[in-house]
Formats: structure tokens, sequence, C-alpha cells
């Protein structure tokens, strides 16, 4: 796995030569990693936050091009946060 920043919040994550249904199930491991973070150390104001993570997913294979794959994915990130983030969206 590859890990590259794409501007501000946004990573895009690039699995080779494995099973699509795996990748999705190691980006929800991650995901609910994530969700157990307890930040609360960290802040000044003593309250307790957690931390999120939407994602969207796209199986390259799917497009003819790179940037239809990209816009697909990034479609599928925008709904996960849409519909109340949190969540894992694949991408059509």
């Amino acid at each position: 796995m590859n890990c590259y920043r794409i501007g501000g919040e946004e990573f895009s994550l690039v699995f080779e030569e494995i099973n699509f249904v795996e990748v999705e199930n190691k980006l929800e491991k991650i995901r609910l990693a994530v969700q157990k973070i307890n930040i609360d150390e960290m802040l000044l104001d003593g309250e307790v936050r957690g931390i999120t993570v939407s994602i969207g997913v796209s199986h390259i294979k799917t497009f003819s091009n790179i940037e239809n794959y990209i816009s697909s994915t990034d479609d599928a990130l925008y709904k996960a946060k849409e519909n109340g983030r949190n969540q894992l969206v694949v991408g059509k």
C-alpha cells in the first residue's frame, strides 16, 4: 500500500494486486480504529472529542482513464461527508 497526501485533510491510499473486497475491509478497519481515538488529553478545555474519517473508494479497473477514477473516488468521498460522515462509500 502507498499513501499520498492529495491536499488538506485528503489522502489517497493505493493498494496493488489485492482483492477489492479486501481493500474495503481494510479501509473499514481503519475507519473504525480512527473512530476509537479519544483526543481529550490534547484539548485544553477538557472536552472529550472524537475523530472520524469519511472514505471514498473506487476500483481503478472499472475506469478507462485515471481522471474518471479520481472523479468517481472524489464523488464517493463527498457523498460520505454529505450522508453524515464517518462512513465508507464505494464510487460508481
